[in-house]
């Protein structure tokens, strides 16, 4: 095995990458988005305190900005392929509002 190279696994709605020092956990149910970031020779904690996503508002009659984010997204998809020197990731979903208003707009990111 390659030293450092990445485990890949499947948890429910959840991917997750490790290897020996680090684990990044993905979750389909929040966009995709990284949900957790753990250093295994560090606190051995989750680093982020909330999902690394991305948004962005829109001035609509009922607000002047309401935010449309990745993590709200509770249905995303995400695919996984094995490389010969890295693992590729693509998720896919819908920005979607905290009151579970859908924007018309798909994101892909890989």
């Amino acid at each position: 095995m390659n030293d450092g190279f990445p485990k890949l696994e499947r948890q429910g709605k959840k991917v997750i990458l490790s290897n020996e020092y680090w684990e990044v956990v993905h979750d389909a149910s929040q966009g995709g988005c990284p949900v957790s970031l753990k250093f295994f020779n560090g606190s051995k904690e989750n680093y982020l305190v909330r999902p690394i996503h991305a948004h962005f508002s829109v001035n609509e009659p009922d607000s002047w900005a309401n935010f449309y984010r990745q993590n709200h997204c509770t249905d995303a998809s995400i695919e996984t392929a094995r490389k010969k020197d890295h693992v590729r990731l693509e998720t896919k979903g819908r920005l979607t509002s905290e009151k579970g208003k859908i924007l018309p707009v798909d994101y892909v990111q890989e």
